[in-house]
């Protein structure tokens, strides 16, 4: 399972939009994660109309492959 970050535009009903940014964990692809995240918006507000994905990329997090080998330094 991967996570990925979209940058993202919600259109309501009845109010302007909103951009944000949301990190959205265990999806098999990009387009598992834009799925899940407009199922979740619709569930959360009653107004929401549209979802417009402006970017969507995989996290790339070095500590989770290096561990602690960092130690004290993270």
């Amino acid at each position: 399972m991967k996570t990925y970050i979209l940058n993202y535009t919600m259109f309501f009903v009845d109010s302007p939009s909103q951009t944000h940014k949301m990190k959205i964990k265990n999806c098999l692809s990009d387009l598992h994660a834009k799925v899940r995240l407009e199922d979740y918006l619709k569930r959360r507000h009653s107004n929401f109309e549209r979802l417009q994905v402006d970017s969507c990329h995989e996290e790339n997090d070095l500590f989770k492959y290096f561990g602690d080998i960092f130690g004290p330094f993270k």
